[in-house]
Formats: structure tokens, sequence, C-alpha cells
């Protein structure tokens, strides 16, 4: 593959619901159970699903819009 046979593409912006884990984590995905670690965060995605990110690629990606109540969530 050459650089001409790439093609360049952003991310489509999302919002997300993420919470800053303090402890170490399990959750369950498609791809089978992940681990996150302390200071990693639990994303839940636009379809429910959930994710660990490390922190240096949430700060990265994500910007903070709001934090809501547990009722509101």
């Amino acid at each position: 593959m050459t650089e001409s046979d790439l093609s360049f593409y952003k991310s489509i912006s999302i919002t997300i619901k993420a919470k800053r884990m303090f402890e170490a984590f399990e959750v369950k995905t498609l791809e089978g159970t992940m681990k996150g670690n302390v200071g990693d965060w639990l994303i839940t995605g636009t379809e429910g699903e959930q994710y660990p990110c490390k922190d240096i690629v949430f700060k990265k990606k994500y910007k903070f819009l709001r934090q809501v109540k547990q009722d509101d969530a």
C-alpha cells in the first residue's frame, strides 16, 4: 500500500456519557470482558455499549459538556 492508496477521515462528533473510575473494574463488551485500571474512564456510547478508555486517550478525544445528576442519566 502506498500513500496514494490512502484516504483521510475525521471521526464524527458524538456525545457520550463517561465516568472516571477510581478503582479497577471490568466491563462486558461485544469483544469480551475488558479491564479498566484506576484512573481510566468508563464510557457509555450512543447505543448503550460500555467500554474502558485510558485517561490520556480520553483527554485527547473528549471535552466536558455538562454534568448530570444520577436521576437525569
